[in-house]
């Protein structure tokens, strides 16, 4: 099943999303740098069953960027915007690294929009982070050593997966045509900026002392070998969470949707089938 491409304005900004499937809806936001491509491996077997909703967030993929600070009320502010459009009252979910912080916050601010939520190796549990992108964070120093390059953006994949073989020249291409704007550039450090700084995740975007007013069922999926963001904030979360269950996928890094897309699809459809 091939998706649909759709083009719409959304708080002023032209945004790309993807869609396709029938059934109960389910949208699902990509991590930082990266865009709608991160779900590739999994949109066919969600639409079985559901319609999936995949966006480029501003500044990322084929959306335009955002002139202006990017914040988690403006982000959950763009997401009820993009649900009204569609005509969606309560969806499923998911949120892949600064994805999951999203839909983790949009959870807590619009519970009632939500059904169910997936968490895929989710920022904001934690101040913990790796030292590239704390380092990235530092005024100028981003500039100077952002992913300019295809060699570069091989090495920061090299981190982000445990199995190198996922990485293909396919998706080093996807990558580099995604990023590789002046615009995008700017857009991505002044997202990464705005959450992160040289000790880690900013305090005010760790959302760990809300878990438990959380009142939606959660899965949350990591890899055990992430070495960007421990798989200990995802025990945490699944202890304060009430209603969750934390599926951990070994020799797997920081997007088990790719790495371990079969047995990620099956968990995740297997979640979204069960009684609320």
């Amino acid at each position: 099943m091939r998706p649909e491409e759709r083009y719409i304005n959304i708080l002023g900004l032209k945004t790309r999303f993807l869609v396709g499937g029938k059934g109960k809806p389910v949208v699902l936001i990509h991590g930082l740098g990266t865009s709608s491509l991160s779900w590739r491996e999994n949109l066919t077997s969600i639409g079985k069953e559901y319609r999936f909703y995949a966006l480029d967030l501003p500044g990322h993929g084929d959306s335009e960027a955002l002139n202006g600070q990017y914040t988690l009320s403006f982000v959950a502010r763009f997401l009820l915007d993009f649900f009204d459009s569609q005509g969606l009252g309560k969806v499923a979910l998911a949120g892949s690294s600064m994805g999951g912080l999203l839909a983790l916050n949009f959870a807590l601010s619009f519970p009632e929009r939500v059904e169910k939520l997936v968490l895929v190796d989710s920022a904001g549990l934690g101040r913990e982070l790796a030292f590239f992108l704390r380092f990235l964070s530092i005024p100028m120093v981003g500039e100077i050593f952002d992913t300019r390059s295809k060699r570069q953006l091989r090495a920061l994949l090299r981190r982000i997966l445990y199995d190198h073989r996922f990485i293909t020249e396919e998706l080093v291409n996807e990558l580099y045509v995604s990023r590789n704007s002046p615009a995008k550039k700017k857009a991505m450090l002044r997202t990464l900026r705005a959450g992160v700084n040289l000790w880690g995740q900013r305090r005010e975007i760790i959302l760990v002392h809300r878990l438990p007013e959380l009142r939606v069922p959660t899965l949350i999926v990591w890899g055990a070998n992430d070495c960007l963001i421990p798989v200990s904030h995802g025990m945490e979360a699944r202890r304060l969470i009430r209603d969750s269950k934390l599926v951990v996928f070994d020799q797997c890094g920081h997007w088990p949707q790719m790495e371990k897309a079969e047995k990620f699809n099956k968990t995740v459809y297997n979640f979204l089938g069960e009684e609320s």
